[in-house]
């Protein structure tokens, strides 16, 4: 049992050690008392608050100060220092209320009187507070840590903490809190205690809007002990490092030349970009490569010129190599040299695989339809431009060519112009 025990350590150590920090929230605003939590921003983006249930007249409030600073684990509570801390405090009124703290925010004390003997202001509670939005881009095996106390009258005062994966829109339960010790010389205040979650869905990976919120309830029935609810030291951690992840790749036209552009959000042990370009769509040839930023979590942009011009539609890619050789490749995009057919088969570019013509190459050149072909001659479809106009662009939506090579004819009054289609 004993050498089990000793596995089962050293694997959960290992594990830990294996997590990594990408998003920290200290919650130092420089804020000494009475900083509502709404709005206060200490480098990663405003905190936000929100009704989550009901309330009475008066309810207890998020605080972001060091009214109730933030101690190091397995210590007590203490008032201000000078590390501030996201806690629940009364809204502090000198002559309602029978928490004897007229300006408010007395750290992670609440007021859980009775309100209907106090001016009728019952101070039932249940307030969320709610941080900005968290990318979690190219990372999975998200993980989430705090510090905190909390105490309260059990059930009917407590504190929860949910995470979200669409903005806000809703909210998943983390953990339901427990309370923390109240032993010797922190009697009124607490052990300061860390939670730390296990890898959460996977519907929590490699997105731009996770958030995390904290809820306080409590009751008014004039009973419960302070502290109510500080949290401190915010932690979201990785286990693994996405490979490279290609958001943007995009193409403009130059004097003379092709400029290449694309954005990565994360890259892996990458080693470098190959430029593979073709005439056809099908036979691609090297034109070049890009050395890669090998580990990155961070946005990073890089270019291509290619000197080479065609006389028609040529069609690019970039085969994505890893330091094992491993690869992958891009969509394609196809540039028309003579900026008069924009063809877009790259979801980077939000086209919703759909043909994009100038609306004014279709204006200058009277072109009222467009016809889709397939290499045999046989019309697959037909559509009127003027029905797909959108802004300055006319749009043809391409979702039911297969993979291939089409023909597109623009035919108008006076003129007509056929461009070769590839769909990858």
């Amino acid at each position: 049992m004993r050498k089990t025990l000793l596995i089962f350590i050293l694997f959960f150590s290992l594990a830990i050690q294996a997590q990594t920090v990408f998003w920290t929230e200290t919650f130092n605003n420089g804020c000494v008392q009475n900083c509502l939590a709404g709005g206060v921003n200490t480098g990663n983006g405003a905190w936000s608050t929100a009704t989550s249930g009901v309330n009475g007249a008066t309810p207890n409030l998020w605080y972001i100060s060091c009214a109730e600073n933030g101690q190091a684990v397995g210590t007590c509570g203490a008032a201000c220092g000078a590390n501030a801390t996201l806690h629940l405090g009364a809204v502090g009124n000198s002559d309602c209320g029978c928490l004897v703290c007229p300006t408010g925010d007395c750290g992670a004390a609440y007021d859980a009187c009775n309100g209907a003997t106090f001016c009728g202001g019952s101070p039932q509670t249940n307030q969320r507070a709610i941080s900005p939005l968290i990318s979690t881009v190219g990372f999975s095996g998200i993980s989430v840590s705090f510090d905190y106390i909390e105490r309260g009258q059990g059930a009917s005062d407590d504190g929860l903490a949910y995470y979200s994966t669409n903005g806000g829109a809703s909210w998943t339960l983390l953990i339901n809190t427990a309370k923390t010790a109240i032993v010797g010389a922190c009697a009124g205040q607490g052990f300061w205690t860390n939670y730390t979650s296990a890898a959460l869905p996977a519907a929590c990976d490699n997105i731009a809007n996770f958030m995390i919120s904290f809820v306080w309830v409590n009751n008014a029935d004039g009973l419960g002990n302070d502290p109510s609810y500080a949290i401190n030291d915010l932690k979201i951690r990785y286990t693994t490092l996405l490979p490279i992840e290609l958001i943007d790749f995009t193409y403009s036209s130059l004097p003379n030349a092709t400029s290449l552009n694309w954005e990565t959000a994360t890259e892996k042990n990458s080693d470098y970009f190959e430029i593979l370009k073709s005439e056809d769509g099908i036979y691609f040839n090297s034109i070049g490569n890009v050395k890669a930023s090998g580990n990155s979590n961070k946005l990073k942009k890089y270019n291509f010129r290619d000197d080479k011009i065609s006389n028609s539609v040529a069609y690019y890619k970039l085969k994505m190599v890893d330091l094992d050789q491993s690869f992958e490749y891009s969509p394609l995009i196809a540039v028309d040299v003579s900026n008069s057919l924009g063809i877009k088969n790259n979801c980077f570019l939000n086209t919703n695989n759909e043909i994009e013509i100038g609306n004014d190459y279709a204006l200058v050149n009277r072109f009222e339809t467009i016809s889709i072909y397939d290499v045999e001659g046989k019309m697959i479809a037909k559509y009127s431009l003027p029905d797909y106009k959108k802004g300055n662009k006319i749009l043809i939506p391409a979702q039911i060519l297969n993979r291939g090579i089409y023909l597109a004819e623009l035919i108008g009054s006076s003129s007509a112009k056929s461009h070769k289609i590839f769909i990858p």
